[in-house]
């Protein structure tokens, strides 16, 4: 492939240290997952799987593994940003970020895709399990805890379509609601300032518990590209690993406090009077 040369008037600068130049500006916008390097434990991490995973003798001959460091990273990466085994690989080959985080960035080889799927299928449900609780462990140790949560699966059933009249959207428009309204209609429209309130109390609470599913479905945690329930139980875990190491960098990294409470913030008992004379 031929090189663009240097022109007079180009924005084009030529120079030898153009990588260099590249990482300087990538530390200077923020690399996010560098922000997970800086804030995780990988090694603790790295040491919970080595006890579970037999590493075999080099002096026996073979190649010998990659660092366990390193795989689990990868592991990680692939499960964050939903990469298969084939894109995992190319993005090493490709990406100065991946790399770094990888500990790869002075590499000359990276695993390849039968490598990085051979070290999934040995850590297996066992060893993403013991990964999910040694993250859940730092994430006590900072103060946080991860409480579980519940998906209620219910039955969806065809409802009437409302058409409003013509004379409806007329008044609807002024602001007034139509007299022949029954009572369900009217609470869809006219809500007083305590129910106002209510919702807007319990929004901050609903919008938390929905984050972790809005995570997971960005990590295709609705579709799961399995076969058998082993792996797609790995691949779920792995996917809450992903997000609790996400969750717990951004925490320590803006500075939030878990032990902190403003002295004047009021109890959930004075809210909800608050709310109930109101």
């Amino acid at each position: 492939m031929s090189k663009p040369k240097a022109q007079a008037g180009s924005a084009i600068k030529l120079d030898l240290f153009a990588d260099a130049a590249r990482k300087h500006k990538i530390e200077t916008l923020g690399d996010p997952l560098q922000v997970i390097a800086r804030h995780i434990d990988f090694d603790h991490l790295t040491r919970v799987i080595d006890q579970l995973l037999h590493r075999g003798d080099a002096a026996k001959g073979g190649r010998p593994p990659y660092p366990s460091a390193v795989m689990v990273r990868i592991l990680i990466l692939k499960y964050l940003y939903k990469l298969s085994d084939e894109q995992m690989e190319y993005q090493l080959l490709d990406r100065m970020s991946y790399q770094r985080f990888c500990l790869l960035a002075d590499s000359a080889n990276v695993p390849d895709r039968n490598t990085i799927w051979h070290y999934q299928q040995r850590l297996g449900i066992d060893g993403v399990t013991a990964l999910f609780q040694a993250v859940d462990g730092q994430l006590l140790r900072r103060g946080y805890l991860a409480r579980c949560g519940q998906i209620i699966d219910a039955t969806l059933v065809p409802a009437p379509i409302q058409h409003f009249a013509k004379e409806d959207k007329v008044q609807l428009d002024q602001g007034k609601i139509p007299g022949d309204w029954n009572e369900a209609k009217r609470r869809q429209k006219d809500l007083s300032e305590c129910q106002k309130g209510r919702n807007k109390r319990i929004a901050k609470t609903r919008a938390r518990v929905e984050h972790p599913f809005a995570q997971m479905r960005h990590m295709d945690g609705k579709l799961i590209r399995t076969i058998g329930q082993a792996r797609a139980t790995v691949a779920m875990t792995m996917m809450a690993v992903c997000y609790n190491l996400k969750r717990l960098a951004k925490f320590v990294d803006d500075g939030v406090d878990a032990f902190y409470k403003e002295k004047c913030m009021p109890s959930k008992t004075k809210v909800r009077l608050q709310g109930a004379n109101g």
